[in-house]
């Protein structure tokens, strides 16, 4: 009775340790090694080219683009360059000759009161000055050309309508004609030269450069204006030269 006995069933004496197997510190191990195996698997090497071909080409097809960017605003500019470098050329020729310029003062009730300025703001002198004047003498308004010249620089030409007399074109056999303006005159535009020697046209309409000096694009003329007397002023503010 006081003596211990086996059991028969065969059964382990301490079930505790029955129930611990597998607990011990590499219960978790298959799992961490499976996943790491699964791991290794994968073909790493080939995901990271192809990762790499895709970044490759994003950078080819962006430095593509800033190229392509970078050509337009090159042509841009270099356009941009010419436009201008031709209205700065276009400018400098034009420099004496914007300087050149008409205008009429009329007075009285009549219209046949007043004066034509003509000026040439510029230091050097203008050749070949016509001034085309549309006056009239009775029911139609035909042109006439006033002959001045050379124009001094830095100078102001100014006519008084009385001091003009018409002088019709004539025919073979006619006598010449000496006609007053009746019924007003103004002026229609100024034909010179520039010290360049190109010629120009400034008429109502602006400023036009011309093959020469030949009025063969002017309105057909009924005759030339003779200036009795003229007076020259000086221009106050002429180009170039220091107040």
């Amino acid at each position: 009775m006081g003596n211990d006995q086996p059991r028969s069933d065969g059964a382990p004496e301490d079930s505790a340790a029955t129930s611990g197997a597998g607990t011990g510190p590499d219960s978790d191990a298959t799992p961490t090694r499976s996943t790491w195996a699964r791991l290794r698997a994968i073909a790493w090497t080939q995901h990271l080219t192809a990762v790499g071909l895709a970044v490759g080409a994003v950078a080819a097809i962006a430095g593509l683009w800033f190229q392509a960017v970078a050509t337009y605003w090159s042509q841009q500019t270099a356009k941009d360059q010419l436009e201008q470098s031709r209205e700065d050329d276009e400018r400098d020729r034009q420099e004496q000759a914007a300087r050149v310029n008409f205008w009429e003062v009329v007075s009285g009730a009549d219209g046949n009161s007043g004066t034509f300025h003509v000026i040439n703001r510029s230091p050097d002198p203008v050749g070949n000055v016509v001034v085309m004047v549309a006056a009239s003498t009775g029911d139609t308004v035909p042109a006439w050309f006033l002959t001045i010249g050379t124009m001094q620089p830095c100078s102001q030409y100014v006519y008084s309508l009385k001091d003009l007399s018409l002088h019709p074109l004539r025919n073979d056999g006619e006598k010449d004609r000496t006609l007053r303006i009746e019924y007003g005159a103004s002026l229609e535009g100024v034909y010179f030269r520039d010290r360049n020697g190109q010629s120009w046209k400034r008429d109502t309409k602006g400023l036009v450069s011309r093959e020469s000096d030949n009025l063969a694009d002017a309105p057909e003329a009924m005759g030339t204006i003779q200036a009795i007397d003229k007076k020259i002023r000086v221009s106050a503010d002429c180009y170039g030269i220091v107040k």
